[in-house]
């Protein structure tokens, strides 16, 4: 981890000071920093709830900046004003990433699982060094946390603004850190399953979560029928979703990896969804339309993998996962996932409904979670 220095570890002790002083005082030490006045300019908007200069300035940063980044906006807990904010660094890692996707695009644009790939903005990754206080902010159904980036972009994004056009931004500490605890809850579920992947699990971790969420935003535009906003619906966010990350699965066959690390790709998306996302939306009390879109599209990889016999009954209560089985059964329920888009495309989004209900009843047989799924979720 990189250490702030100078003018850089002044702007953190105040931001860690800013619930507690007057804007008048915030503004007068900003000022007094050794920063570019363009930064500071951009820091005193956002301050004031304009974070369009600093998420601009952001983005057009390029992977190879050393200096740090910082995103700031004011947020209101129970009525009173409060600041989000982060200090972190562009992963060096992050130029190898972006050689590897377009170096792969010639290949992509000829994948049949891939064609019509559009070309969103590349997702920018940052590494937090240090982050405010603000832990939980509700907002309507969603639930944001301070380390998630959606704070910053509140009111920035436009109806006029394409989906394929939007910028992401992601923290990459909090990506390793999902798999991580994904692969720990893995382990315990699956035994020593992962014994020929584990140490490209360990040592990729960064790599594997990075391409994951990179690839999983191009997938959400490949494909015969590409996500747009006439084909958003309710009922089929979580065939988008869990679509998006076969596409994502399917963007590694491309992108310069060993064959050990592509099988850890796909362990790695299918541990996150249904481990991670998925397990911890199981557990909250009170289950959101977000939530129950995580459950859906966990038991969405793992009935399919469960049905291809990819999963299988192990000793105990330990199950077998079959690594070198999961990319092609993976990869046909894409194909065949597809092939039905392909079908119902030009009938409009209420045709995706026949589409929903076959990936629906196979994630809830009975209309509710397996007898197996629902014993891993019970247990942890």
């Amino acid at each position: 981890m990189v250490e702030l220095t100078g003018s850089w570890l002044d702007l953190c002790l105040l931001l860690h000071n800013i619930d507690d002083i007057s804007e008048t005082e915030f503004l007068d030490a900003l000022s007094n920093m050794e920063l570019s006045s363009a930064f500071k300019s951009g820091i005193r908007k956002a301050f004031r709830g304009n974070t369009g200069d600093l998420l601009s300035s952001l983005f057009s940063a390029p992977p190879t900046q050393e200096d740090p980044v910082v995103l700031l906006a004011p947020v209101n807990i129970r009525g009173k004003k409060h600041f989000a904010w982060m200090i972190g660094h562009i992963p060096s890692s992050l130029v190898d990433l972006r050689k590897r996707f377009t170096e792969a695009r010639e290949y992509v644009r000829v994948d049949p699982l891939l064609i019509n790939h559009a070309d969103p903005p590349f997702v920018l990754f940052v590494e937090p060094v240090a982050v405010s206080r603000v832990q939980m902010i509700a907002s309507g159904d969603s639930e944001l946390s301070a380390d998630d980036f959606a704070i910053f972009r509140a009111g920035r994004t436009t109806d006029d603004e394409e989906d394929v056009d939007q910028q992401l931004l992601l923290d990459l500490n909090i990506i390793r850190q999902n798999l991580q605890e994904a692969y720990k809850t893995g382990r315990s579920v699956f035994g020593d399953s992962f014994r020929d992947v584990e140490s490209c699990l360990r040592e990729d971790v960064d790599l594997l979560g990075m391409i994951h969420g990179e690839a999983h935003n191009r997938g959400h535009f490949a494909g015969p029928w590409p996500f747009t906003r006439n084909k958003s619906s309710l009922m089929h966010e979580a065939v988008e979703e869990f679509r998006a990350c076969l596409c994502a699965i399917q963007w590694g066959e491309h992108l310069g990896l060993t064959s050990v690390q592509k099988d850890a790709l796909a362990v790695s998306i299918f541990l996150t969804r249904f481990l991670h996302y998925g397990l911890r939306a199981y557990k909250r009390e009170i289950k959101t339309r977000q939530s129950i879109r995580e459950i859906s599209v966990g038991l969405m990889f793992f009935e399919t993998l469960r049905h291809d016999g990819v999963i299988r009954d192990g000793s105990g209560s330990v199950l077998s996962l079959n690594i070198g089985a999961l990319r092609p059964s993976l990869k046909a329920m894409l194909t065949r996932l597809h092939g039905e888009e392909k079908k119902v495309r030009l009938l409009g989004s209420e045709a995706l409904r026949g589409v929903f209900r076959s990936l629906y009843h196979l994630a809830y047989p009975s209309g509710k979670l397996s007898f197996v799924a629902n014993r891993i979720y019970e247990r942890r």
